[in-house]
């Protein structure tokens, strides 16, 4: 991968951040582990020793049981039925009553817990800055930037779970994020992974939507429901739109960092840049520069697809979790949760 070995050419690694880590890291993330310093959060201290187990091959890569928030001291953490749904907020009974497919956040025990800041804790642990921040903490996403103080600042790219409509009570919503990501110099580059939630009431219905990008079109046919939830990526506005000189490293490391959450446009324009600049770079922009021809994955890869669902029903027999299931098969438990609803003929 060029841009791994240009991140290599960096006098100062990379260091990008993941608080809500349950899954492990991004591949792309493990990709750049000998040119970054992969740092990774969760609140249950097992979830983090199973985690360093998983990722002891790769080279300064450390994983802290801490759960982060705007504020250090004692709160609650409410315990769900699908344990990667905790959260600092305490789930809405009456929004999960009316919406389907939220039956996984329903509130099991509420236990007390010790929170700290990013700032602190990064102050105490002798990290200096960050590059790229992931977050994902169930309506929690405000309140650990809220308490990364100066920190946020070195960000250049942000991956983090958003919420159009409440799942917890008194949780801050995407407009929310938005504007307080808005006001320290973060532009919205793209959302993805929505989820709608359908009604008790409705048994179902279909649409076509169309989604426009800046070199086609695409229409499908998408389910019902209200949006409630999915990812937004953000990159900081001079990344894109830049303003005076900028250094052959900024470019490097911007390029690196918008690459690392698979924001290759972003970061093919930046290597644009850093090429003029040095034509180290040139390589990685070619890389990214070929034009692949998007694929519908599940249409295209049957013996796969129908592989993964064949596992997933084998675990979910031996009555495993969908947390466990993803955790053993390295997918999503949104994923897993997909293929149990599946029926083999649906392939």
């Amino acid at each position: 991968m060029r841009v791994v070995e240009l991140a290599g050419r960096l006098p100062a690694r990379l260091t990008l951040a993941d608080v809500g880590v349950r899954w492990g890291f991004e591949p792309r993330w493990t990709a750049l582990a000998p040119a970054a310093k992969l740092i990774g959060f969760d609140a249950e201290e097992e979830e983090c020793r199973a985690l360093a187990k998983r990722h002891a091959h790769l080279p300064d890569v450390m994983f802290a049981p801490v759960a982060l928030s705007d504020r250090a001291g004692p709160q609650t953490l409410h315990i769900t039925h699908a344990p990667a749904a905790s959260s600092l907020l305490e789930p809405d009974p009456a929004v999960l009553k009316r919406r389907r497919g939220l039956k996984a956040m329903r509130l099991v025990r509420s236990v007390p817990i010790e929170t700290e800041t990013l700032e602190a804790w990064a102050q105490r642990s002798g990290v200096g800055r960050l590059d790229v921040l992931k977050l994902d903490v169930q309506g929690a996403e405000l309140a650990v930037m809220r308490g990364a103080g100066a920190l946020l600042d070195g960000v250049r790219a942000l991956d983090l779970e958003v919420e159009f409509n409440p799942i917890y009570r008194d949780q801050p919503l995407f407009s929310d994020i938005d504007a307080f990501l808005r006001e320290r110099g973060f532009v919205l580059w793209r959302f993805g992974e929505l989820t709608h939630c359908r009604l008790p009431e409705s048994t179902g219905g279909a649409r076509v939507d169309t989604i426009r990008f800046g070199d086609g079109m695409l229409r499908f046919r998408a389910g019902s429901g209200q949006v409630t939830w999915g990812r937004a990526w953000y990159v900081r506005a001079d990344m894109a739109d830049p303003v005076g000189p900028r250094t052959f490293e900024t470019e490097v490391r911007d390029a690196c960092a918008a690459w690392s959450l698979q924001l290759d446009d972003v970061a093919q324009a930046v290597l644009t840049r850093a090429a003029a600049l040095d034509p180290a770079a040139g390589p990685a922009l070619a890389e990214l520069s070929r034009v692949r021809r998007p694929r519908a994955l599940w249409r295209h890869d049957l013996p796969g697809a129908a592989r993964r669902w064949l596992r997933v029903q084998s675990l979910a027999l031996r009555g495993w979790d969908d947390e466990r299931i993803a955790r053993e098969s390295g997918m999503t438990a949104r994923n897993v949760q997909q293929l149990r609803r599946l029926g083999p003929g649906r392939f």
